[in-house]
């Protein structure tokens, strides 16, 4: 396949798929075969709020929500908007990739 020119192969580039219902699903671009990705990444926020010993309603006024709210993420029922995620990853000292189950790896990474 020719682009602007150049030849290009093995390439596989799909769009990126937002958060929804609970699950990640993203396709990896590389020069490798396709590989999905798929975390329930509510399981992982309710480990990481036990492990820390905080209630839902700790962590929703901590992120701005309430915690009905906070537990329909929980629960798959919602997406969650990505400025909150960021939050969340801060308040557990984790990183976006291991909430959203592209790694699994708990602990950030230094940059």
């Amino acid at each position: 396949m020719l682009i602007n020119g150049v030849e290009k192969r093995n390439y596989y580039i799909k769009p990126f798929r937002e958060i929804y219902n609970g699950y990640y699903d993203t396709t990896v671009v590389s020069n490798k075969p396709e590989r999905k990705i798929s975390m329930n990444y509510g399981e992982r926020l309710k480990i990481l709020r036990e492990k820390h010993e905080l209630t839902q309603a700790d962590v929703a006024s901590y992120i701005g929500t309430s915690q009905s709210y906070y537990a329909q993420y929980e629960n798959g029922k919602r997406s969650i908007p990505f400025e909150r995620a960021v939050k969340l990853a801060q308040l557990y000292d984790t990183s976006l990739d291991y909430i959203s189950g592209l790694s699994d790896d708990i602990n950030r990474k230094p940059h």
